[in-house]
């Protein structure tokens, strides 16, 4: 055996062994071999075939390695999420996005969502606007959430829409906007931060069109044959009645609990969905973060006990009663300009003072 026989042994050993092996070792196995029957004849020419091959092997070692990296990179490749955290904004055309392919969401003009989650797992932050969207069934989760409240599938085709503007610290309670979800196919549960839930089916007799929204209770019954509550959504100006029925929403019981826990005049946070009629899935009243405070801004409701200011930094419209002396709204009239001190007693905001302004 020559020296460059030797060196090559050594070269392959190290490289199947995981070591450098002794030099003697590579001795060793050429005895071995030279002892063997079967393979003492045609040394010259074995000897040719076993130098080709020992310079192949270490050129095939290497190209199985080029290829378990290839694959293990495919592989990772086809794993690695490029969609999570992704911006999508429709300015002035509607925008398509597939999604793991096993959702497709539209976005209309004038919309922008956030990607999130996970593979075939995916959460979409709805900033603004309307989206369409088609989930395949069986194959992954896919939610929409806002800060009022998500919209869970697992196999569906629906749109739901965002609207009115962000409350300037981001949360429901600070929020003049509303979810609405309309169910084309499928499964739709609709639930809250605070609890309230709704579920949009297919099926007979369940309702297809549901929503999350806030506003001003007007009025209300807490009669148990016939409860319903009055309220001025942030986007209307007219109050709507709202029944309630058992299907689509909370158990009537729990439901009625809630009705009994409220008062006229405050704000409140309702789900409610549309069959024959505008039904009440859910409701809660919205507490206010400090007992006292002031605000500037017009009027745009009143009646002799109490007055409805839009304030002038476009937050929500609030409902504001008077204390026991009336006389202080009497002379305000709607579009005035006020400023008013008011402190959270008896259930409500009530005026201390108010005064005109001026542009």
């Amino acid at each position: 055996m020559d020296y460059d026989d030797d060196r090559l042994i050594d070269f392959l050993l190290e490289k199947t062994a995981g070591s450098e092996p002794r030099r003697s070792r590579a001795k060793e196995i050429l005895a071995a071999a030279a002892k063997a029957p079967t393979q003492r004849a045609e040394t010259a020419r074995p000897r040719t075939r076993m130098r080709r091959a020992a310079w192949f092997l270490p050129l095939a070692a290497a190209a199985s390695i080029v290829a378990a990296v290839g694959i293990a990179y495919w592989m990772r490749s086809a794993s690695v999420d490029t969609l999570s955290g992704k911006h999508i904004v429709a300015l002035t055309s509607p925008v398509t996005q597939e999604l793991d392919d096993y959702c497709q969401i539209t976005l209309d003009s004038n919309s922008s969502i956030v990607v999130g989650g996970g593979i075939k797992a995916r959460k979409v932050l709805l900033e603004s606007g309307n989206v369409s969207c088609s989930v395949a069934k069986h194959v992954g989760s896919f939610a929409i959430e806002c800060e009022l409240g998500t919209v869970t599938v697992h196999g569906t085709k629906f749109s739901t829409h965002l609207n009115g503007v962000r409350g300037s610290k981001g949360a429901a309670e600070d929020s003049a906007r509303s979810l609405s979800v309309e169910l084309i196919e499928g499964i739709v549960a609709l639930a809250t931060p605070w609890g309230g839930n709704t579920i949009l089916s297919e099926e007979k007799g369940r309702p297809k069109y549901g929503a999350i929204s806030s506003g001003i209770l007007d009025d209300l019954s807490k009669v148990e044959s016939d409860p319903w509550v009055s309220v001025i959504a942030d986007d209307e100006t007219e109050p709507v009645k709202y029944s309630v029925h058992d299907a689509g929403g909370q158990d009537r019981k729990e439901l009625m609990q809630s009705i009994k826990l409220l008062y006229k005049r405050n704000r409140v946070r309702l789900i409610w969905f549309q069959t024959d009629s505008i039904n009440l899935a859910a409701i809660a009243m919205v507490e206010p973060n400090t007992v006292s405070g002031s605000v500037s801004g017009s009027v745009i409701r009143k009646n002799e006990r109490w007055i409805d200011i839009k304030p002038a930094n476009g937050g929500i419209v609030e409902r504001y009663t008077a204390t026991n002396d009336i006389e202080m709204l009497r002379a305000v009239k709607i579009g005035d300009r006020v400023a008013i001190d008011w402190k959270f007693e008896s259930h409500c905001k009530r005026v201390n003072s108010i005064r005109g302004e001026h542009d």
